[in-house]
C-alpha cells in the first residue's frame, strides 16, 4: 500500500521495543483500517491526526505486541492503494 504522505510504501518501522505502529495521512486511516480488519489484524487508531509545519496531517494505527510484523507488512504490500496526490 501507498503512502499518500510521501507516495512510498507504507511501513512497519522496526521500533525495537516489539511494539508495531503504522503512521499514516489522516485521510488513508479508513482505507488502512479496512485492510487490517479483512485479514483479522487487531489494531485501534489515534483519535488526535497531528500536522506540523502545514505538512499533510499523520495519525499512528497501533497494532500492540502480539502480531508478526512480516505478516502486517505482506498485507499491507499486497493492498491496492488509491492513487497518490
Amino acid at each position: 500500500m501507498t503512502s499518500t504522505l510521501n507516495g512510498t510504501r507504507l511501513q512497519i518501522p522496526d521500533c525495537g521495543d516489539g511494539w508495531l505502529d503504522i503512521r499514516v495521512a489522516a485521510d488513508q486511516v479508513d482505507e488502512v483500517r479496512k485492510v487490517l480488519d479483512r485479514q483479522g489484524i487487531r489494531h485501534w487508531a489515534d483519535m488526535f491526526a497531528v500536522s506540523i509545519d502545514g505538512k499533510p496531517a499523520v495519525t499512528v494505527i497501533s497494532l500492540g505486541k502480539n502480531h508478526d510484523a512480516g505478516r502486517v507488512q505482506t498485507v499491507l504490500d499486497a493492498a491496492q492503494s488509491r492513487s497518490v496526490y
